[in-house]
């Protein structure tokens, strides 16, 4: 996720979530629903298999299912990706497991990261509405 800086229009703010992106469904689950058969049944053992996971993170799908050290994993990823300083205490920020994180504000995640809370929000709720979409 980059931020559009040269644009007039979206200086100091995120540009619309486009939620295009947030879609995971494959051309056989496309397929289905096109053909008016049944979609393919999405039980809790098929969600936790690896095929339910976001290949370069290794993470649940869904954050809701997230635990401490994924939510820490997931923080060091993202900075180490976006280019924002990596420290220790950023752990120590975000002292929670996914469903604490689906209960905060950008606020709140700009308080604990004034410099890449927005971008930090952003890709949580990318990650949310790509699980709810399934």
């Amino acid at each position: 996720m980059t931020m559009e800086v040269d644009n007039r229009k979206w200086a100091n703010r995120l540009p619309p979530l486009n939620l295009t992106d947030a879609s995971v469904c494959t051309n056989e689950t496309n397929c289905c629903w096109t053909n008016l058969q049944k979609p393919p049944k999405i039980t809790k053992k098929s969600w936790q298999d690896s095929s339910y996971r976001i290949p370069e993170d290794d993470l649940p799908l869904d954050p809701r299912d997230w635990t401490r050290a994924h939510v820490w994993k997931w923080l060091n990823d993202l900075a180490t990706m976006e280019g924002l300083t990596v420290t220790p205490d950023m752990a120590e920020k975000f002292p929670m497991n996914g469903k604490a994180l689906c209960l905060m504000t950008m606020d709140m995640y700009l308080n604990r990261v004034p410099f890449g809370g927005k971008t930090l929000y952003r890709d949580f709720r990318l990650r949310m509405a790509r699980a709810m979409s399934l």
